[in-house]
């Protein structure tokens, strides 16, 4: 057989059995034939063979439209397919005809429901209420901590999987470790995450149960590549394409191909990378799964993006966009309006950037996705702070309490790393060095090695504004050492501009001067044109050091213009007020320091405010 026919006679099989379990809890009356086809259609879905349920199950209704478990099977059917919008048609339709069932399978009919419509509370509370009536009952315990990790309560699904194991410490079915690497992975503990995962892998594998056995290497790959180790997680996500093909799971298959495309964008092996979403998109497309066909679009505007093709990259976007707007799935569409924010704010289109997240912010809070709204104000307290610093900070600091409400450590780190940053352009050293060094340590604890190294710039950044050159050049070196390794040309050129600033404010010329030629070649491959700005404050001033002030003088000259056309006043005054300072000791006309300083207070610039005051002081002495 081919290696994603479906066995009809295994299915049918199935079914009957399916069909026998069925008859125990279904009312007196219903339809033979919509009691078969609903069997035969569960039994397609259990394969993975979710259009072909869709097309059984519309029969079944269509016989017996009140059959509400049938309607709520076509509902997952239809959610397996990315189709949303008519998974919750559907949902609603078994909540409806749920009266007549029993207790247990109404509340699953409404747990159920809940899920697809994202009401994370209500669906926690009906899977609790079956497992404490039903505890004999694995699936609901599963889909509690489910829905527990979708909730962004990853601490309360570990607390259900460890309740699990304590009251039935015989049971090794791998699914629990499939439930425990799911959460692990979504607190971003990623060494357990491959652990746990490995060990389901070996009981699935002793248990001949193929599909498992590949989802349990999609979760190790998953991990290994948050660990930054891509040629291992490309080994289990091959070792994870096996197992769907022996399971006959064409989605399996293809999502697996869809994650090695990932693991080659996270490695910078960009062509690669389309040459596997080129293989995984037209099995979606066959298999009529919109959902992993926009994903597929999704993934080739980040490539797209990240190769410089910023209007191919728009198209892509866009055109996932409408296909997740089109299937109504909103966290597909919300994760796409703000790549689109991302891209807009690289080009410096930060005003369309923050009305994008701001729409973005409307729809996580609709959804009630926590997490999601973390992240997108987040992303908005980036682009508010180049105006209105303080608003800014307000932002990451809601954003970081919700970071702790879910237990996300992922979260906390990623707002802290900003969090950091903003708090000393606010002049707020002390605070600032204790978020910077607390995100560190939690990227570390993750094993999210490159985004600890991130953190280390922005600490040596920090060090280097207090006066602490030699702190920063050592911090810098360290995180240069990990940036050439993995081949980040970006962050290296970053890395290198800085260290020169450091050294030259140690009066180490020479060594500046060479950190300085390092850098210079790496500098055009930085996209994002805010951080392109800052390495040319920082350039400007290794340069000042070195004693070119002309040629620093022109660099913030044309800095100050970019920042005032992509609308940062942040960058414009840190520019401005350089190049007021540049190569005159403070002397001459006093009146744009004035000027400097009362905007930087205006927006809440604190530290630019106190530089211009300062450098105003001076200047007026000196007259």
């Amino acid at each position: 057989a081919k290696p994603f026919e479906w066995k009809r006679p295994a299915a049918i099989f199935f079914a009957l059995i399916l069909l026998a379990s069925i008859m125990t809890f279904l009312p007196p009356r219903r339809e033979p034939t919509a009691q078969r086809l609903y069997a035969e259609g569960t039994a397609a879905l259990k394969s993975s063979e979710a259009l072909a349920a869709v097309r059984l199950l519309e029969r079944a209704v269509a016989i017996d439209p009140a059959f509400g478990l049938a309607h709520l099977a076509l509902a997952d059917a239809w959610a397996d397919l990315g189709h949303l919008t008519k998974a919750k048609t559907q949902a609603q339709r078994a909540v409806e005809l749920a009266a007549g069932l029993s207790q247990e399978h109404r509340l699953a009919v409404e747990g159920r429901h809940a899920e697809l419509h994202g009401q994370w509370e209500k669906a926690i509370q009906r899977y609790q209420a079956l497992w404490t009536f039903f505890p004999s009952n694995l699936e609901y315990a599963l889909r509690l901590a489910a829905a527990q990790t979708a909730a962004g309560r990853g601490r309360g699904a570990l607390a259900t999987i460890e309740t699990l194991r304590r009251s039935r410490p015989s049971l090794e079915d791998p699914r629990i470790d499939l439930a425990e690497a799911k959460m692990a992975g979504s607190q971003a503990d990623f060494r357990r995450q491959v652990a746990v995962a490995s060990r389901c892998a070996s009981r699935a594998r002793a248990s001949r149960k193929w599909r498992i056995l590949g989802q349990a290497k999609l979760q190790q790959g998953e991990a290994l590549r948050e660990l930054g180790e891509y040629g291992p997680a490309s080994l289990e996500q091959l070792a994870a394409r096996a197992a769907f093909v022996r399971a006959g799971d064409r989605a399996g298959f293809a999502k697996a191909t869809h994650e090695l495309a990932l693991t080659d964008r996270y490695a910078n092996r960009l062509p690669l990378a389309e040459r596997k979403l080129a293989t995984a998109l037209p099995i979606f497309r066959a298999m009529g799964n919109r959902a992993g066909e926009a994903e597929v679009m999704y993934q080739l505007a980040q490539i797209a993006h990240r190769s410089g093709r910023s209007e191919e990259a728009f198209s892509e976007y866009k055109a996932a966009l409408v296909l997740f707007h089109q299937i109504g799935h909103l966290p597909g569409e919300s994760r796409v309006r703000a790549d689109l924010a991302h891209l807009l704010a690289t080009q410096g289109r930060l005003a369309e950037s923050e009305r994008m997240l701001e729409q973005d912010l409307i729809v996580k809070r609709e959804f009630r996705d926590l997490l999601g709204e973390a992240f997108t104000l987040l992303s908005l307290a980036e682009q508010v702070r180049h105006r209105d610093l303080a608003r800014g900070t307000r932002l990451l600091e809601e954003a970081l309490s919700i970071c702790d409400q879910t237990g996300s450590t992922r979260c906390s780190a990623n707002v802290l790393l900003r969090l950091g940053c903003a708090r000393r352009e606010a002049g707020h050293f002390a605070g600032a060095e204790a978020s910077l060094s607390r995100a560190r340590e939690l990227f570390r604890a993750m094993g999210s090695f490159q985004a600890a190294n991130q953190a280390e710039l922005r600490l040596g950044r920090l060090y280097l504004e207090q006066g602490r050159a030699g702190e920063a050049a050592s911090l810098v070196r360290s995180a240069l050492q990990e940036f050439r390794r993995r081949k980040t040309p970006a962050p290296e050129g970053i890395a290198w501009t800085l260290l020169a600033a450091a050294l030259g404010a140690q009066g180490k010329r020479t060594e500046a001067a060479e950190a300085l030629a390092q850098a210079r070649p790496l500098l055009p491959r930085i996209q994002c044109r805010v951080e392109t700005l800052r390495t040319r404050l920082m350039q400007a001033q290794a340069l000042r050091s070195l004693g070119e002030a002309a040629v620093a003088g022109e660099l913030l000259a044309r800095a100050e213009r970019d920042a005032k056309a992509m609308g940062s006043p942040s960058l414009r005054i840190e520019a401005a007020l350089a190049r007021a300072t540049l190569g005159r000791g403070g002397r001459g006309d006093c009146s744009p320091l004035v000027a400097l300083a009362a905007e930087a207070g205006a927006h809440s610039f604190d530290l630019l405010a106190a530089k211009a005051t300062a450098a105003r002081r001076s200047c007026q002495r000196t007259l």
